[in-house]
């Protein structure tokens, strides 16, 4: 039997023996499809041009870049598919939720459609189980492994079996060759911030001025999303929020301005605003991969981290955090990285309980 859901095509294995026993899943689970296409596109990080916290205000050509990101289309990659609670708002950054359950295949059929950089791509996951054919990783010394770099046009399909140690909530990104460097050229356009100093990234920094090649320079670029695997045993929610933590380097990247954000945005208000109502339970799923450790913190709210409660998380490049509580609290609230200078470049937004 075959079902369309939300975010591809559902092949319901051992329902009435209709399914094709050769596409059935390990274990009686599903196969899920998915028709993911890599897309460029003009990116406004800060579309409404203002720094509510700090009151500093910004100017598209200050913000703005040519992005990378993945989509969600329908079978064949005919239109992309409406953001939903399933997929997320699939605008490209970060890219679809994907969503698998123990037992279950997932078909992932990548297309590079990026028109702007013409850069070749592939999908990288965490958590799930593959074979090296599916692993998504280019190498110089095997430049050709299938799946590690899909050029401009060029298709693939990647299988991931979701096992039991799958449950949770991962990372999926580019992890094809790397780019050449893609800063600005020297015109002063480093923007209100200036180049960031920290010691954890000067080598980087000094790669940047020699140009030499970046690896995983799609991923800033917008080439990220999260994985969710689940089991019986996962307790259903009544709000799900999905935030990755983003990073913009003059440096490395075609900006003017060095910021930080979630989902690709920066500056309360431009990040998502987040709502719930008292008595619901609320899930937060975190995630990065950027350059740098962070500390995620919501004001007015703790939870249990497996041995204690705490109200902030550190977290590092490639890790996922997932809180969980029922909402007691109302009132107009802040989530923001807890590294003062992460906030103060944008990585902050609201989070409203009425």
């Amino acid at each position: 039997m075959l079902q369309l859901g939300a975010g591809g095509l559902v092949v319901a294995a051992g329902v009435g023996g209709a399914a094709d026993p050769a596409a059935m899943a390990q274990g009686g689970g599903r196969i899920k499809e998915y028709w993911i296409q890599v897309d460029s596109f003009h990116w406004n990080v800060v579309p409404n041009g203002k720094d509510n916290m700090m009151g500093m205000t910004f100017t598209p050509e200050q913000t703005s870049y040519h992005a990378l990101g993945y989509r969600a289309y329908t079978p064949g990659w005919k239109k992309p598919l409406p953001g939903n609670d399933d997929i997320g708002p699939n605008t490209g950054v970060p890219g679809p939720i994907i969503r698998g359950q123990v037992g279950d295949t997932i078909k992932i059929h990548f297309r590079n459609n990026d028109t702007k950089w013409k850069f070749p791509y592939s999908m990288h996951p965490h958590g799930v189980e593959y074979g090296n054919d599916s692993d998504g990783a280019w190498l110089a010394d095997d430049p050709d492994r299938p799946g590690t770099a899909i050029p401009p046009g060029g298709e693939y399909t990647y299988t991931w079996r979701c096992v039991p140690s799958s449950v949770g909530t991962w990372v999926y990104h580019d992890h094809s060759k790397p780019m050449p460097n893609l800063s600005l050229p020297p015109d002063g356009g480093h923007g209100e911030h200036g180049a960031h100093s920290s010691s954890e990234h000067r080598a980087t920094m000094q790669a940047a001025a020699e140009k030499m090649p970046v690896m995983e320079l799609a991923v800033m670029m917008g080439l990220y999303g999260f994985v969710v695997v689940t089991d019986a045993k996962t307790k259903p929610v009544d709000r799900e929020f999905f935030l990755f933590l983003s990073e913009f380097w003059t440096t490395l990247m075609p900006v003017k301005t060095n910021m930080m954000g979630f989902n690709g945005y920066a500056f309360v208000d431009n990040t998502p605003t987040l709502t719930a109502r008292v008595g619901q339970r609320v899930r937060w799923h975190i995630g990065t991969l950027g350059l740098l450790p962070h500390v995620f913190h919501v004001h007015g709210h703790r939870w249990h981290d497996g041995k204690r409660y705490v109200d902030s998380e550190a977290i590092e490049a490639s890790e996922t955090l997932v809180l969980e509580w029922v909402e007691d609290n109302p009132g107009k609230w802040l989530y923001h990285c807890h590294y003062a200078d992460h906030m103060a470049m944008g990585m902050a937004g609201r989070y409203v309980v009425s």
